[in-house]
């Protein structure tokens, strides 16, 4: 059987040498992972991203199966295998939120909520970020398909956020419980008196852990999407997104340890681009530390490396003592001192 191509999700990240992201995995969800096996879809990872194919009509190859749905939903979970992932990510390390991206338009946006419309209208052109990186914007509030509901003012509406369907209502105050497993994980809001609530219900265990980085849905329903993978009579349009992560910055912290107490005139970290180093020795003189004056990209492959030299010394007035100190390890970000950055910290034993 002949597969089409129907849709490149490519994963980008600023940290890595070919900015292709590796660490983080595309896992369908049960709902999603059923669907394919009977509808004839493939997934495939490679290095770039996810590619997703459809069986061809035996008939026609130029058209998909007569038995995909062609209003089709996929929902993939985004899990990170690396778990320094956010230490080199440009987002909050203080929490474990969820990203959610899709290849919604903006008219379906707005059927979801003010609360998640709110962060995301900048992306006015949003393909799965084309263009934008995953920023906070991006964050959802997440509930388990079954959840306890305490209720103050009556009436409160349960919908399903993108067709508004109305699901439930109540009407008596009191504790009540919230089952949506039957509709199964999506947007859903809760209108009430006291003001309107848009999440996402997820039936994922592993919200708490951090391996969870993002929600990835898309749709091919021509109401929700511009520019749908597959026209009405199965033809395929390939379409391409993109994830876009970017690198995280941090101060750059050398400890030098001087151990051996040997006597240098002055020593000082010095680093191509004028990027500079402000010293400052460690009470007993036995070692001290630097620190760069300017957040520096962490990188997979450091290209510009600071050096360590003995200022005073040597034929141009300095003698090098370490030509390229070791670069930022992903696994040792702290906040800095005065809380306005965060700081990778190396060890240098000059003894």
């Amino acid at each position: 059987m002949k597969l089409i191509k129907l849709i490149d999700i490519n994963l980008t990240h600023e940290y890595f040498v070919n900015s292709n992201c590796k660490t983080l995995d595309f896992v369908p969800t049960g709902k999603t992972r059923i669907m394919a096996e009977n509808q004839g879809l493939v997934f495939r990872r490679d290095s770039k991203g996810l590619s997703i194919y459809a069986e061809s009509a035996q008939d026609n190859p130029q058209q998909v199966n007569p038995g995909l749905d062609l209003n089709f939903h996929l929902c993939f979970e985004l899990y990170a295998n690396d778990p320094h992932f956010l230490n080199y990510t440009n987002l909050p390390l203080d929490s474990s939120p969820v990203y959610y991206l899709s290849n919604l338009n903006i008219a379906a946006k707005q059927k979801i909520a003010a609360g998640y419309i709110q962060a995301t209208m900048a992306n006015q052109n949003q393909l799965l970020h084309n263009e934008q990186a995953v920023s906070i914007a991006d964050q959802i509030k997440i509930r388990p398909p079954v959840f306890d509901l305490r209720v103050e003012q009556t009436p409160i509406v349960i919908n399903h956020a993108l067709s508004g369907n109305k699901l439930k209502e109540l009407t008596e105050g009191g504790n009540a419980q919230i089952d949506l497993k039957h509709w199964g994980d999506g947007w859903y809001s809760i209108d009430s008196p006291e003001g309107n609530e848009t999440f996402y219900a997820s039936s994922n265990k592993l919200l708490d852990n951090g391996k969870l980085i993002g929600i990835v849905e898309i749709f091919n329903d021509p109401e929700l999407v511009d520019n749908p993978c597959l026209s009405n009579n199965g033809a395929a349009n390939p379409r391409m997104y993109q994830i876009n992560f970017e690198g995280r910055s941090t101060y750059w912290k050398y400890v030098v340890k001087n151990s051996g107490r040997k006597e240098y005139k002055q020593l000082d970290i010095v680093m191509d681009g004028g990027t500079t180093f402000q010293t400052t020795e460690n009470e007993g003189n036995d070692g001290w530390f630097s620190i760069s004056n300017e957040l520096l990209a962490m990188k997979e492959r450091v290209e510009n490396s600071p050096s360590l030299v003995n200022s005073g010394e040597g034929t141009n007035g300095s003698k090098v003592l370490i030509e390229k100190l070791p670069s930022p390890s992903v696994d040792i970000v702290k906040t800095s001192p005065d809380g306005k950055g965060l700081v990778s910290e190396m060890f240098v034993d000059i003894s």
